[in-house]
């Protein structure tokens, strides 16, 4: 009784791990597809073009790649390191910002905050806000990301 026991435990170890060994090679395959498949970007941008432009304009003088979203939406298979939400909705700043924390959770977000008293709730939401509508602002705010200062050297 204790052999047939001892047998049965054995196989479904072997069963198990082959099982497992599988499931590896499986996942292993799956990302790479993936990983071949995302786009790569510093800094995503949404906004109005009276701020995003100048911005874009900014981070690419630094080496930033920087890609536009349009829509409310986060793009698919984007990879990214911050973002910056500067449409004058602050609902859709804050949801496109949550969609990005979602993401990559650590990511760096900025948003325009319109309505000063608002600033807490974008704090409480992980996301810088922005009072002003200088792009320079964003710049300096993002700056401490990627280790710039808002000067160019």
């Amino acid at each position: 009784m204790d052999a047939a026991i001892l047998i049965a435990t054995l196989g479904m170890l072997i069963f198990g791990a082959f099982v497992m060994r599988r499931l590896d090679i499986l996942m292993k395959k799956s990302t790479q597809m993936q990983a071949a498949e995302t786009e790569c970007c510093d800094v995503l941008l949404f906004g109005t073009p009276t701020i995003v432009d100048p911005v874009e304009r900014d981070l690419k003088s630094r080496g930033l790649a920087c890609r536009r979203i349009d829509g409310d939406r986060m793009p698919e298979h984007v990879a990214f390191r911050a973002v910056i939400a500067a449409s004058e909705d602050d609902m859709k700043n804050l949801l496109l910002c949550n969609q990005a924390n979602h993401i990559s959770p650590g990511a760096f977000l900025t948003a325009r905050c319109s309505n000063p008293p608002c600033r807490t709730v974008f704090i409480d939401a992980h996301v810088r806000p922005v009072l002003t509508d200088s792009p320079a602002a964003y710049v300096q705010e993002i700056g401490g990301c990627f280790h710039f200062d808002r000067q160019k050297n």
